[in-house]
């Protein structure tokens, strides 16, 4: 009777464990590899950062396998903070730091050495610091599904106090949130967003996030009738009268909006200049509160009829 061979089970089995073991010996070893290490400079007391820093170094380490895997996987395990209080600098703003100065401040694992990094020098400039605070805009694109409408974003805190060099934020005037995209949207939008990081390394925005409310509204039309026309004013040898003395505003914008005004916040004036010699039509200038269009009026146009005033002989 022949004998059986040995199972496939048996075989990939084998397979593994030599693969694991292979692994194991080879992390064990010592290698040389460049890591990615967080950067960060402390300005001195009352100044801040003019130049932009690196967020982070490259950094030619030498450790085992095993280390510089946990190193690559969790980079946040090693740091450099260059206090540039600690420093002398090169003339009354401006910081040179070294490749000695940074290859001190790298605090890397237990059992890894840093051997290089680059840049070798990162120049420094600082002033003195200031604070502003501005306010806060939405940086968002919002699609509304068809039949809906979007309001503007409210915004809470609305400002930001953003902290930097005098040089740095005097010239912002308002700061953005991070980019929001709804696609599709058919209710409101609610949500927690932070600002933007872009000069991180020379400024720092207080607080670091905001609370957006963005309304998403059902389309609608809201008829509001007899608004009344203002009259204008007579004088000398001629009358001047506009014909009809009421009319009917048809608003567009959101039922929630809608729903919201009150006749008298709807006014209607007339064009600032009217027929002064003959009659005609104008169209009338209608106002309507913010958030809303005013879509049409009924009637479209209104008739200015000019007449001259009969006196007594």
């Amino acid at each position: 009777m022949a004998r059986r061979g040995p199972s496939v089970t048996a075989i990939v089995m084998s397979l593994v464990m030599a693969v694991m073991l292979w692994g194991y010996v080879s992390l064990t070893r010592t290698y040389e590899d460049y890591v990615d290490v967080p950067f960060t400079v402390e300005a001195p007391p009352d100044q801040a950062l003019l130049s932009a820093v690196p967020q982070r170094l490259s950094i030619r380490a030498r450790g085992s396998g095993w280390r510089l895997f946990n190193l690559r996987l969790f980079p946040s395990s090693a740091r450099c903070t260059v206090a540039l209080e600690r420093l002398r600098p090169d003339g009354s703003l401006v910081y040179t730091v070294s490749k000695s100065d940074v290859m001190r401040a790298i605090q890397l694992p237990q059992a890894v050495q840093a051997l290089d990094v680059d840049p070798h020098t990162i120049t420094i400039a600082v002033g003195d610091r200031a604070t502003r605070i501005v306010p806060v805009t939405v940086r968002y694109r919002v699609e509304p599904r068809p039949g809906f409408v979007v309001g503007a974003p409210r915004i809470d805190p609305p400002t930001v106090s953003l902290r930097g060099s005098v040089r740095t934020v005097e010239g912002i005037s308002s700061w953005p949130t991070q980019r929001l995209v709804a696609l599709d949207a058919m209710a409101d939008i609610i949500t927690t967003i932070n600002v933007s990081d872009s000069l991180s390394s020379v400024m720092s925005a207080s607080p670091t996030s905001v609370n957006v409310h963005i309304p998403i509204q059902q389309y609608a039309d809201l008829a509001i009738s007899d608004v009344v026309v203002p009259q204008p004013a007579t004088s000398g040898a001629r009358m001047i009268s506009v014909e009809p003395s009421r009319i009917t505003v048809i608003l567009q914008g959101g039922v929630d909006d809608l729903a919201a005004i009150r006749p008298e916040q709807i006014s209607v004036t007339l064009p600032p200049t009217l027929p002064t010699a003959t009659s005609g039509y104008v169209r009338p200038v209608v106002t309507a509160p913010a958030g809303v269009r005013v879509a049409a009026t009924q009637p479209a146009m209104l008739y200015v009829a000019n007449r001259a005033v009969r006196t007594r002989n």
